[in-house]
């Protein structure tokens, strides 16, 4: 199941991952009470000198029609680090770069473009709600009186290699473009559109942009690094969007990686079946990478932008068990964990 925020922000002043070895993959994590921790999310001081507030905050269950269907084939990720995040060396020091965890590249029979149906289908079943948060939070008054809204400026926030940001990115731009047309007088030109892609630097952006519409409305751009840090200038966002992304967190809660915590989480990938201090501690993470990817959007947002986040969530009347999603992460840990004895089996030999 996803659930979607709309989020307005207004100024006074203009995932989880498995170790194997010494390597790291990240896998998807389902979310519970996900809408208290932001609806806490409230005034702060920016570092801007700036005070943000949130000032709306909805979250709604989407029943998609493809909540019964198969999540397809495992992505693999296409990463080795030994290889692919050698550190670097200036003024004779050693700099390493961000850890980097992309899905699968290209348009092949194993690639993220191919085995996202899933994801689309939350896209698709969101898009009334999109045209609704777009028509009743975005002020173009105020939106006018804060920023230059010429070009108007989207940003999606673990785009992948496409085609569900495409998708995403044209229903975004046609109910966008219905406001302008429905509230700005004839005479007034709708502004031009510039669209920023955005995902880890080891995202495979060749295949994104070579999928791009040639007829499309937007001028598109790339923009490489995680979500968790700031990405863009201050003030500089109308429009930020990010679609079954943030159930992806930061890095390993340290509890289950200790053999001594009550929160040691060995022979599992995910807090299915663990203890309840197991649940906490990802509980706990996650609420931490949210609020920074909230504080980060805060600054980057301009003074009445809107944010709309797609979400994979688990509601807290079900059971983990219950839910097709952690089944089927608790079967693809079983696999996992079978892969990883046979190694172990192979180096004794």
């Amino acid at each position: 199941m996803y659930s979607f925020a709309s989020i307005s922000y207004f100024s006074s002043l203009p995932p989880s991952s498995l170790a194997i070895g010494r390597h790291v993959l990240p896998y998807p994590v389902g979310e519970h009470g996900i809408a208290r921790y932001t609806m806490l999310h409230g005034p702060r001081q920016s570092r801007s000198r700036h005070p943000h507030h949130v000032i709306s905050v909805q979250w709604r269950d989407l029943l998609s029609p493809h909540a019964n269907t198969s999540l397809g084939r495992p992505i693999r990720v296409n990463i080795n680090i030994d290889q692919d995040l050698k550190p670097c060396v200036e003024d004779e020091r050693t700099i390493k770069l961000p850890k980097s965890y992309a899905m699968n590249g290209g348009d092949g029979n194993y690639s993220y473009a191919q085995n996202s149906s899933y994801q689309r289908g939350a896209v698709d079943a969101a898009k009334e709600l999109i045209k609704e948060g777009v028509a009743s939070k975005l002020d173009l008054k105020l939106l006018s009186s804060s920023s230059t809204i010429n070009p108007f400026r989207i940003a999606d926030f673990g785009c992948s290699t496409g085609p569900n940001t495409l998708l995403a990115m044209q229903i975004i731009l046609e109910v966008v473009e219905q406001k302008f047309k429905s509230e700005k007088p004839t005479t007034q030109l709708i502004p031009e559109f510039q669209v920023f892609f955005s995902d880890q630097v080891l995202n495979d952006f060749n295949t994104l942009f070579q999928s791009l519409p040639p007829k499309r409305r937007y001028h598109a751009a790339g923009v490489a690094g995680s979500f968790y840090d700031r990405l863009f200038p201050t003030a500089s966002l109308h429009f930020a969007f990010s679609s079954s992304s943030l159930s992806w967190i930061s890095d390993l809660p340290e509890e289950i990686l200790d053999s001594k915590s009550p929160a040691w989480n060995k022979g599992r990938i995910h807090y299915t079946g663990g203890r309840k201090e197991v649940y906490e501690a990802y509980t706990a993470q996650f609420a931490k990478d949210l609020e920074t990817f909230l504080n980060a959007r805060a600054e980057e947002l301009v003074v009445g932008g809107l944010m709309a986040l797609l979400i994979p969530t688990v509601p807290n009347v079900m059971n983990s068990s219950e839910t097709t999603t952690e089944s089927e992460i608790d079967l693809l840990g079983s696999c996992l964990m079978d892969m990883a004895k046979m190694v172990r089996n192979v180096e004794k030999l």
